[in-house]
């Protein structure tokens, strides 16, 4: 299961033109459930996976220089503009392209195990539809 699982993640980062790089998951697969919405004509807006879908909380993964876990959206249909909540939390986002935001996760949004709702919305187009997905913070299998 893991192994297909890994294999379907590295298919969707190849097919949307990505490095795998850096990008892991408790199960290396990086798949994190998404819904394909048409947005008025334009092209399919879709939230396809989260890398990585879960941590365990307290964990820095993908540490960037500032010290903080950076979180990467894949998608398609993403726009300039889009800006990725984390727990309810707007949080600094780059637009790569139209398939990848990434921003940096502040370590309090990450101490407590359970389940933060991630969302990408575009405050400046109001009719695009906001995009859902689940991240995971795992209880810590040896706690501090």
């Amino acid at each position: 299961m893991r192994t297909e699982r890994a294999r379907a993640a590295l298919t969707l980062l190849l097919a949307l033109g990505l490095s795998p790089a850096g990008c892991r998951g408790r199960d290396d697969s990086g798949i994190a459930p998404g819904r394909i919405v048409r947005a008025h004509g334009r092209p399919e807006r879709a939230l396809l996976a989260l890398v990585p879908p879960e941590a365990f909380a307290g964990e820095i993964f993908q540490r960037q220089p500032d010290g903080k876990a950076a979180l990467a959206v894949l998608g398609t249909g993403l726009t300039p503009g889009d800006v990725i909540h984390f727990g309810g939390r707007a949080l600094p986002t780059t637009v790569a392209n139209s398939r990848l935001l990434t921003a940096p996760i502040p370590p309090e949004l990450l101490a407590r195990a359970g389940d933060a709702e991630v969302t990408v919305a575009n405050p400046a187009d109001p009719s695009l539809p906001v995009l859902h997905a689940t991240f995971h913070l795992l209880a810590p299998a040896h706690p501090p």
